[in-house]
């Protein structure tokens, strides 16, 4: 603006001073300019957000599908989340894409076992009801063997339960063996 024997500058929104010669930091003006954990970046005359994993665009307020480019098998339904997604698979398939067969759908484990499918090979590992063990929990531990052991004495084996087998100490049969 001239003025008589002086004069004023009208500066763009970015610049201050009397001749617009120094810079505004937008960043700490305006705190809030970006969003979602991004990172403001001042810079002459404008500023620009540093968008964490997850988050796009100017001010880093536009979640990124990942499920765009995503590639789940089987008919899974892909879920979007922020930095990463999510496959929800179909019955009897498992894995990070639902690209391998489920092996607890065939039902190996025995005995009440409970089946749990690792997602990285669809392969099986059972956990055991007590009482039980083996890859497949079929084989019987005999409870009693631990109660009634005695080196003096031999046991039958008993399908029942620890806690029966020393309250009762039913079916087990004590025999001593000879000295000799």
């Amino acid at each position: 603006m001239d003025r008589i024997n002086e004069y004023s500058c009208l500066c763009p929104p970015s610049y201050t001073g009397t001749q617009c010669e120094l810079d505004v930091d937008e960043c700490s003006v305006r705190p809030s300019l970006c969003h979602n954990g991004a990172t403001c970046t001042n810079s002459p005359g404008s500023y620009s957000c540093i968008c964490v994993n997850g988050w796009t665009g100017p001010d880093c307020s536009v979640n990124i599908d990942d499920c765009a480019g995503a590639a789940c098998f089987n008919g899974a339904t892909c879920i979007d989340r922020v930095g990463s997604f999510y496959c929800q698979c179909t019955y009897g398939k498992t894995g990070l894409l639902c690209h391998l067969d489920d092996a607890c759908t065939s039902n190996p484990c025995h005995e009440g076992a409970i089946c749990d499918t690792s997602p990285i090979n669809g392969s099986f590992a059972c956990s055991c009801a007590t009482g039980y063990k083996g890859v497949d929990c079929s084989n019987d531990i005999d409870e009693c063997e631990q109660v009634f052991f005695y080196s003096d004495f031999t046991r039958e084996h008993t399908d029942m339960s620890i806690t029966d087998c020393a309250q009762f100490g039913v079916n087990v049969v004590f025999e001593k063996i000879s000295d000799t």
